[in-house]
């Protein structure tokens, strides 16, 4: 893809891949490097309804909607219910 050819794109995410090649893989973790790098026509106004944004395939989407609830990490929502 074009946009995976950038060089800024390639050193911001390879730094973030090697830095968790060997961390706990959690469930639903998101990429945080390089974002956002595709969005849609429709992005500012999933985010005003309360969107938390993940990214496939560059793409910026929505993964839920809901303005009380926080847009952290699912990582850190998934790992509080284990304690």
């Amino acid at each position: 893809m074009p946009f995976q050819s950038n060089q800024r794109y390639l050193h911001d995410r390879t730094k973030e891949a090697l830095g968790l090649l060997y961390a706990m893989h959690w469930p639903y973790r998101q990429v945080e490097s390089a974002r956002p790098v595709r969005v849609s026509m429709l992005h500012d106004r999933l985010k005003a309804v309360g969107a938390c944004f993940g990214e496939v395939s560059g793409w910026e989407r929505p993964n839920w909607f809901g303005k009380r609830v926080p847009c952290q990490p699912m990582v850190q929502l998934w790992a509080s219910e284990l304690v």
